[in-house]
């Protein structure tokens, strides 16, 4: 019954998301067809959100099929030994100034020791990478602070901590935030900004990893 019903949650999730670029898609074109694009800029217009329309489209093709294939256990992992603490020391340097261009400020807590654990260094960034587009996607201020806390959580296990102060989520809505298509838009307006599959790819991914993920409430206010 929970297969079944998981199977129907996707089906669902995958229609709704892949009308709504497809019907622009058509309007689009038909458009153009039509004459309705009279002018040079108009038709330049047009064609320019064709190809964002497509580009979603693509986007969410790409994440489906890995989304299938972590469900299927059939992406091979290529772990290797890491210090969590020089990782993201290196990450900092190497986006600080990036994130702070798009109204992100990045700040970096590193741990005493230098946290070595096992990840898989190419699906490790695809969780960081999803968690930082959804700070930024979701800041509700021109600049909003993102915090990476890296801290010893005891029995051979590391905390890391991304915080936000984002708009952050209802506290009802925090354990669904991992389940596929699950979004708190409801009315699903704009897929360009986001499929609802983001995070359940990042859970796979660190459950794949042996990790565990879960979201809280940043306080005053952020996820």
């Amino acid at each position: 019954n929970y297969e079944f019903q998981k199977g129907e949650i996707l089906i669902d999730g995958i229609s709704h998301d892949l009308s709504t670029p497809l019907t622009l898609l058509k309007g689009y074109a038909s458009g153009i067809l039509v004459g309705i694009a009279k002018t040079a800029e108009k038709r330049h217009h047009y064609v320019e959100l064709i190809y964002q329309n497509a580009c979603t489209l693509e986007k969410l093709v790409d994440r489906l099929f890995l989304f299938s294939k972590l469900d299927l256990g059939q992406v091979s992992f290529m772990m290797e030994r890491v210090s969590l603490r020089d990782y993201f020391a290196d990450f900092a340097a190497e986006n600080t100034e990036r994130l702070a261009e798009r109204g992100l400020i990045l700040h970096y807590s590193p741990p005493a020791g230098p946290a070595w654990t096992a990840i898989d260094r190419m699906q490790f960034q695809r969780v960081i990478e999803n968690i930082l587009g959804n700070s930024l996607k979701y800041k509700d201020q021109a600049v909003g602070h993102l915090a990476i806390t890296l801290t010893d959580g005891g029995e051979g296990a590391y905390l890391l901590s991304f915080a936000d102060d984002g708009c952050g989520v209802e506290e009802k809505e925090l354990p669904k935030l991992f389940e596929s298509f699950y979004r708190t838009d409801k009315a699903r307006t704009n897929v360009a900004k986001g499929s609802g599959l983001g995070l359940a790819v990042v859970q796979q991914i660190v459950h794949a990893m042996k990790g565990k993920i879960w979201a809280q409430a940043t306080v005053p206010k952020g996820l």
